[in-house]
């Protein structure tokens, strides 16, 4: 799926596929925001596991009903992976596709403290309940779904969404490639020069021809299912259409979940190789796509490492922001957000930098 591709009923930017003549984009999920909550659970990364949540309140589960009152303090069920979304829209018909204008007029900036973004566990928490509490006040058919792990820690923080399913678009890059450099440590692959080029490409400027290459070579679907598997991230499916990386779905909860793998057990050169690409994160996609907002939107914060994802679908927009802050990378961020097509990408990118805005306010 291509970041920068539009799909009708299936719109989408920032995605893509193996095939020049389907160069599209990614599927979102539509979901009503409702009463928000934040959650706080301890990662174990030296397992890959993904963290135990220790529940205050209710939490949030696919469809368009409000979530119920229900508290859990056990690791999502592995079945939630097992099907798609409850809310992806229906269609009756092949979709049509066409593209996307290359170059959407970009949206206003929010500055960002250049600083340490938190000042405790507590500064994190209050964060996250600040950004649930900004998706309440947000039109219905705008959501927001965060996490945010501490890495010193160990704690997550979770917000009323971080378990909802999204259609990933281009941020299922890093996951494809946390395997890709998993494989050839462990000598089922190997990389060359050209290979790790495809790497940077695809990070840095969420180039869709650069992951549409990996995705051949190195058996993407084969490779996803590995990564899901290894890492048990309950939250996160492979694409139906194999065809369609960025079809996959997944979850703020599942997006930390990698990021921890990535820094914890790749080894020093491969994990300089995909942190040192983010942080070379461009102001405009390789498609045009202006991916200057969320964590990226300036003026940047010294220390962020960012790997963006946006797409549409039918009348719905997605738009990630996903990435590393603070010092030694102690910061790992993820913010995942579906809303209305019909307001336009400005004002997409707004509820994305807005969002950021509030954490680090509210947090620092």
């Amino acid at each position: 799926m291509r970041n920068g591709a539009i799909r009708r009923p299936l719109v989408c930017m920032s995605g893509g596929h193996p095939h020049s003549t389907r160069r599209i984009a990614i599927a979102a999920v539509v979901v009503t925001a409702s009463a928000l909550v934040v959650t706080v659970a301890l990662v174990s990364r030296s397992t890959g596991a993904g963290p135990q949540r220790v529940a205050q309140g209710s939490t949030a589960t696919p469809g368009t009903t409000a979530p119920s009152a229900t508290t859990s303090t056990t690791a999502p069920s592995a079945t939630t992976s097992a099907t798609a979304p409850t809310t992806q829209p229906a269609t009756t018909s092949t979709p049509t596709r066409t593209p996307t204008p290359a170059n959407p007029t970009p949206a206003p900036k929010a500055a960002l403290p250049p600083t340490e973004p938190f000042t405790d566990d507590a500064a994190v928490q209050s964060g996250v309940a600040a950004v649930d509490q900004l998706d309440e006040e947000l039109p219905a058919d705008v959501q927001v779904g965060i996490a945010v792990q501490d890495r010193v820690t160990g704690k997550l923080i979770a917000g009323k969404y971080s378990s909802q399913q999204y259609y990933s678009a281009s941020v299922v890059k890093l996951f494809l490639i946390d395997e890709i450099l998993r494989q050839s440590e462990a000598g089922i692959i190997r990389l060359t020069a050209t290979d790790r080029d495809l790497i940077k490409r695809a990070l840095s400027a969420s180039d869709d021809n650069a992951m549409d290459s990996l995705w051949v070579t190195f058996n993407g679907p084969a490779a996803l299912a590995e990564l899901i598997t290894s890492l048990k991230l309950t939250e996160t499916t492979a694409p139906t259409d194999t065809a369609q990386w960025g079809e996959t779905t997944t979850s703020a909860h599942d997006v930390i979940v990698v990021y921890d793998d990535v820094l914890d057990h790749l080894t020093a050169t491969n994990r300089n190789l995909v942190v040192s690409s983010l942080a070379a994160a461009t102001d405009a996609g390789a498609d045009g796509f202006d991916q200057a907002f969320g964590l990226l939107v300036p003026p940047r914060m010294d220390t962020v490492k960012a790997k963006q994802g946006w797409m549409s679908y039918g009348p719905t927009y997605l738009l990630h922001t996903t990435g590393l802050l603070g010092s030694d990378n102690r910061y790992v961020v993820a913010i995942l957000t579906v809303q209305s097509a019909g307001a336009g990408w400005d004002s997409a990118r707004t509820v994305d930098n807005n969002a950021v805005k509030t954490l680090l306010t509210a947090g620092g």
